[in-house]
């Protein structure tokens, strides 16, 4: 069997240049997996949270937010309302991300 991503573009709110975004697999939750390309340059400078648990796990590249970089093979799990700054990449980023619900962002 062979399947391929299809990738689209994602402005992620209160950020710039767009991402690229392909869904891998998605719960009737709302719970989903995706592959999350940052291109380089893109920050989030705002402050704000998700209202729902995020992980990711960095493939590729660096990306910093809230004061800690991280690099390949590096990445985190963050807690629904946990406050995030200064998001940014300044050379881009492949992340593998698993968000527990709709990622709706709340500015703080």
């Amino acid at each position: 069997m062979s399947t391929s991503l299809t990738w689209r573009e994602v402005t992620i709110p209160d950020s710039s240049p767009p991402v690229a975004v392909a869904r891998l697999r998605e719960d009737a939750d709302g719970a989903f997996w995706a592959l999350v390309r940052f291109p380089a340059g893109w920050s989030r400078p705002v402050v704000g949270h998700y209202v729902t648990d995020e992980e990711f796990w960095l493939l590729e590249g660096e990306l910093t937010m809230s004061g800690v970089t991280y690099a390949e093979q590096q990445g985190d799990r963050i807690p629904a309302g946990r406050p995030r700054m200064e998001s940014r990449s300044e050379r881009g980023a492949l992340a593998l991300a698993r968000f527990a619900g709709p990622p709706t962002w709340v500015r703080s």
